[in-house]
């Protein structure tokens, strides 16, 4: 092993962890209507067979187990940083991520269980705990994927939220683009808009907004996977997927935050549905020699959780 590596890992972690927190938050609540911009409802058609296959799509998988290739890219500097990833997810938000370098060495641990959050960032050996509420009531690099980045809305995006009242139809740019309205006042306000693929029920992107309007970041969808009942997508070490064996996946899915020069690209190696994942998984334990840190001041200091 070379000595440079532990140093290199410990340079990726500290620009990685605003791409990388993980935080999820999903709801299975239906809207009975879509409408075109100027407020007409949209016509049983293609367009909303694609929102009807979307919403099945998402509420069809309890739990995602995927192995990850993952490439932090650096858009100031042109540079490129391979790293390694492992995520379990369910449907109530819980997960677990895991990143390392290719030498093995640990860039960050980080995990949601109930309302809690936990993380461990390697370089620093700091071991941070909070409430689900300091990311998504925080303007950070992080709060892109603390609107939506649980299992669900990461791998199966979908035109809603817990909070939904409405979703608004536009055209452009050659695409279909789904608005998702939110009430969070007595102003409305669009949370989230997704881009529809032209040929297939898939969501290129997902633009994210907090609830007061503000721009989060997009997530990007490609490479994606319409596996048969012949060719089930199943993670090593782990039994078949149970009645999802057939359904379809994004292979890449790129994390864009606002105003960051890092993107993060994630590439799926090996994916496995509805499996079931022990309650103590999505814990972080504590490492020995470290102090528990709080996660929401550390938020408001700086905005991440290193400089």
């Amino acid at each position: 092993m070379h000595e440079a590596e532990p140093k290199t890992a410990a340079r990726i972690s500290r620009i990685l962890l605003p791409a990388l927190l993980v935080v999820g938050l999903s709801g299975c609540r239906m809207n009975e209507a879509v409408y075109h911009r100027d407020g007409t409802p949209i016509k049983r058609g293609t367009l909303m067979s694609v929102v009807e296959e979307l919403d099945e799509r998402y509420a069809s998988v309890d739990s995602v187990a995927v192995r990850l290739n993952v490439t932090l890219l650096d858009t100031d500097k042109n540079k490129e940083h391979p790293l390694l990833g492992a995520y379990l997810g369910d449907k109530d938000g819980n997960m677990r991520l895991r990143i390392t370098a290719p030498s093995n060495h640990l860039v960050l641990d980080m995990g949601r269980h109930g309302d809690i959050v936990e993380v461990y960032v390697a370089r620093k050996d700091r071991y941070y705990r909070g409430k689900v509420a300091d990311l998504m009531n925080n303007q950070s690099q992080l709060s892109l994927l603390a609107h939506a980045g649980g299992a669900r809305d990461l791998f199966f995006p979908r035109a809603w939220t817990p909070n939904a009242v409405e979703r608004r139809i536009i055209y452009g740019n050659g695409r279909e683009m789904i608005s998702v309205i939110e009430k969070p006042s007595f102003i409305r306000r669009r949370s989230r808009r997704l881009s529809i693929a032209p040929e297939a029920a898939a969501v290129e992107k997902m633009e994210v907004n907090d609830r007061y309007g503000r721009e989060l970041g997009a997530i990007c969808y490609a490479d994606y996977h319409f596996p048969s009942a012949e060719a089930e997508p199943i993670l090593v070490g782990y039994p078949p997927p149970k009645d999802s064996s057939t359904t379809p996946y994004p292979g890449r899915i790129i994390l864009c935050p606002h105003n960051v020069p890092f993107r993060l690209v994630m590439d799926v190696a090996e994916i496995a549905f509805n499996l079931p994942i022990a309650p103590d998984k999505f814990e972080v334990p504590q490492p020995e020699n470290t102090k528990v840190l709080d996660l929401g001041p550390a938020l408001k200091r700086s905005g991440s959780l290193w400089e």
